[in-house]
């Protein structure tokens, strides 16, 4: 994937042959994802969040503990499981926001034999992904679990994500006033994020900048798309 080659040599990253050949294998999977959103495109969403984080003065301070093989490993495969995830069931959509990093955590788990990865690398990984699901209940640890963490959440703040979503949503079947209701108290859920995962200080001014729009966006969509007889 050119993308990330680009990123690549943009921040003078060389990755050992097996860990490059794990992120590329990673890739592969993601462009075969079946619900639309989770996708390669979304992994260069991350990366292009991740880009602005490294060139943000505030956190320059940062980029030389950044472990790059944990954290673009983590980036990569952390949505393996939901991107081959297709429903419109809406308990199923909120199952999936719960069990996603686990499931990921084993597929990469599972795929990280064949590549020899270190014993240390494939734990920071697996815990990076584990943690990156919905509901967490203790403070995460490491940086890598904390950026993938920071740059998913920035990331689902996205209106032109949500439109892909909703678009991908509604293209499987209509949507019931169940559903409606369960996205408007999802959204809700969102206006609150919880400052026990720690936000960073880059994160927070970039997600408040981001969710003017994002809730705009959902409120149209609920009234547009979404509700019953609005058309």
């Amino acid at each position: 994937m050119d993308f990330f080659d680009s990123f690549l040599k943009k921040h003078n990253i060389v990755l050992p042959e097996n860990v490059y050949q794990a992120c590329m294998d990673g890739l592969h999977y993601m462009s075969n994802g079946k619900d639309g959103i989770h996708t390669h495109l979304h992994v260069k969403d991350l990366l292009t969040l991740l880009d602005e984080f490294l060139a943000d003065q505030q956190n320059h301070h940062l980029k030389p503990k950044i472990d790059f093989k944990v954290m673009l490993l983590s980036i990569i495969w952390h949505d393996t499981w939901k991107s081959q995830q297709i429903t419109s069931n809406p308990f199923k959509l909120f199952f999936n926001q719960v069990a996603e990093g686990l499931a990921s955590m084993r597929i990469f788990s599972r795929n990280s034999r064949k590549y020899g990865l270190d014993k240390i690398t494939v734990k920071k990984v697996k815990y990076a992904i584990r943690k990156h699901s919905e509901l967490q209940l203790l403070p995460l640890r490491g940086l890598e679990a904390k950026l993938l963490y920071n740059l998913d959440t920035l990331e689902l703040f996205s209106a032109p994500r949500l439109r892909n979503a909703v678009e991908a949503l509604t293209s499987q079947r209509r949507i019931s006033p169940l559903a409606t209701r369960l996205v408007n108290l999802y959204l809700r859920y969102y206006k609150y994020p919880k400052s026990h995962l720690t936000f960073m200080p880059w994160a927070k001014i970039r997600l408040k900048q981001a969710k003017p729009d994002f809730f705009a966006e959902s409120k149209r969509l609920i009234r547009e798309v979404l509700t019953p007889g609005s058309k």
